[in-house]
């Protein structure tokens, strides 16, 4: 009557009944977790990390306008031609816009017959006929993204760009703040577009870092002493992502993004990432009133059975009821939650 009646139905149908209904409600709204684990891991972290752009803003770079200096500007597609041969590899989203413009103006060369660029703090170099050019962030008071092509040194254009915030970032923030996490934004761009992306999403100055190299931020989150929680860029921030105690990726190749990433989003909306937070709850909420309802049933039949109150057909009813009963509490405590 004991070995009948005993069931271990929190651990083989509880547990992977309600983890799998979680993971289905946040793939439904617009979020594909890679494994269950990260629900328990994004409720332990303290610290939330954000990249900029492309997760706070959209990604989707334009250039809004385009300024050569007046003794270069007669070789402005020579110039283009080389500035999107030397962001072609790049995956940010400055990167891209570059070679979307200078497609739009003219046709683009193959290559050029040089070495490798070189990545520098925030942008590119390559040396070619014995000139170095440039391409890197511009230190300015403007909210617009600045970026300057050099040669040796000597200004030949000047690139300022648009983003847009990207829809539920706000809520975003105020999500992260009210589960009580401390919310740092990283981010590569220079500190004035930093702080007017800030203060839309309502943090402080402090809260951000600017002018960080994909490796700075990683050694960030990397030196953080509270679990942390990572929400960034699939392909610029995969190292960042994969140094944080959970992370999300909103951006970049799906395959690259799983890799690198415990989450995906699949939505062009954040709040998706807003929403996890009541699923990761409830889940929670489910798997401890299983094991306290489990651990009752099993005490108080263990004690019957010993005792002989209990007969062996009341113990092969009571067996697959049990069973029903914690399948029911994750069906009551996960209906309806979306993220």
């Amino acid at each position: 009557t004991l070995l009948v009646v005993s069931c271990p139905c929190v651990f083989g149908i509880a547990i992977p009944f309600a983890e799998a209904m979680a993971m289905k409600r946040a793939q439904e709204s617009g979020l594909l977790i890679r494994e269950p684990t990260f629900f328990d891991r994004l409720l332990a972290a303290r610290s939330a990390f954000l990249d900029k752009t492309g997760t706070l803003t959209t990604g989707k770079m334009t250039v809004a306008s385009a300024d050569f200096v007046a003794t270069h500007s007669d070789q402005r597609s020579r110039w283009l031609n080389l500035i999107a041969w030397m962001e072609k590899d790049d995956a940010h989203p400055v990167a891209r816009a570059l070679c979307e413009y200078a497609e739009q103006i003219g046709s683009l060369k193959t290559g050029f017959a040089v070495a490798s660029t070189r990545l520098i703090s925030g942008g590119r170099e390559l040396s070619l006929d014995g000139v170095r050019y440039s391409v890197h962030p511009l230190a300015t008071s403007s909210n617009l993204l600045e970026v300057e092509f050099t040669a040796n040194d000597e200004r030949i254009a000047r690139f300022c760009f648009q983003d847009q915030m990207r829809d539920g970032a706000k809520e975003l923030v105020s999500t992260l703040r009210h589960q009580d996490l401390t919310v740092i934004v990283l981010s590569g761009d220079q500190p004035a577009p930093v702080a007017a992306t800030l203060k839309d999403v309502g943090l402080e100055k402090e809260s951000g870092v600017a002018s960080l190299l994909p490796n700075e931020k990683a050694l960030r989150i990397a030196r953080c002493q509270t679990p942390s929680l990572m929400i960034g860029d699939g392909a610029n921030d995969a190292e960042a992502l994969q140094a944080a105690t959970a992370s999300i990726a909103v951006r970049g190749e799906f395959a690259q993004c799983l890799e690198a990433a415990d989450a995906v989003l699949l939505a062009t909306s954040l709040h998706p990432v807003a929403g996890i937070f009541a699923i990761a709850k409830r889940l929670r909420l489910a798997l401890v009133l299983s094991l306290i309802f489990a651990t009752s049933f099993n005490l108080v039949s263990a004690v019957l059975a010993i005792t002989g109150l209990m007969s062996p057909l009341v113990a092969a009813t009571l067996m697959p009821i049990s069973s029903l009963i914690v399948t029911l509490i994750s069906i009551f405590c996960l209906k309806g939650v979306k993220a």
